[in-house]
């Protein structure tokens, strides 16, 4: 079961239940099903995902929108700010800051927080998406994605990415990183860093054996 909610909404404010009919799909398809928020609790208001004029965007599974909700479990307002509190309920619903999609079903799935979404271009990425699809690769441990500047996009992505140690790497080398959905999404830059176990000690500091890549153009080569 996975449920969604803020500090804001006192918990959980929507919950995907397990259905029977996901044990027949894979398993790659069973998780995204699981990973999605769900739908909201009976004794609380709709879960709406809406646009900037607070309209409902389209339920197609890829318009973003923000999270917005209330119901008696959502907070009056925040302590001594008046002026947060009406930023937050424009519109007489409670703005969680998250952005999402709308999918068939009334499922919806969160895609990032509205102040991390990265603008390239005039196309909204999402760090997320970016994070999980350089995760894929077989050699990586971990990563974040963040925007940095870019005199042509506006933004771009920059992944930062911890490498596995070298025993648990396939053997064989990859030629790049998995493809993100769209060009603009491929991370401009990349900083990767091996872990622990491959580092030099030297004094204090612990420095990489191999340096922090960097550069533009398409993904790096991990070995």
């Amino acid at each position: 079961m996975h449920v969604y909610g803020l500090t804001e909404t006192y918990g959980p404010h929507t919950v995907c239940a397990w259905s029977a009919e996901w044990d027949r799909l894979p398993v790659e398809q069973m998780a995204q099903k699981a990973a999605r928020q769900g739908q909201g609790y009976v004794l609380f208001d709709l879960v709406r995902v809406v646009d900037d004029t607070m309209n409902d965007v389209t339920m197609d599974g890829e318009t973003l929108g923000e999270v917005v909700m209330r119901g008696n479990n959502v907070m009056k307002g925040y302590f001594e700010q008046p002026e947060a509190s009406a930023e937050a309920f424009r519109g007489g619903w409670f703005h969680s800051g998250d952005l999402a999609v709308w999918a068939p079903g009334w499922l919806r799935r969160a895609r990032d927080r509205k102040k991390d979404i990265i603008i390239s271009g005039g196309e909204n990425i999402s760090t997320i998406e970016v994070e999980q699809t350089v995760a894929r690769h077989p050699a990586v441990m971990e990563c974040a994605v963040v925007a940095v500047p870019d005199a042509k996009w506006g933004e771009r992505p920059k992944a930062f990415v911890t490498l596995k140690p070298a025993s648990a790497r396939p053997r064989r080398r990859s030629s790049s990183l998995p493809p993100a959905h769209r060009a603009l999404q491929v991370p401009g830059r990349r900083r990767v860093r091996r872990p622990a176990q491959d580092l030099d000690w030297q004094g204090p500091e612990v420095r990489p054996a191999r340096q922090g890549v960097e550069g533009p153009g398409q993904a790096d080569q991990l070995t």
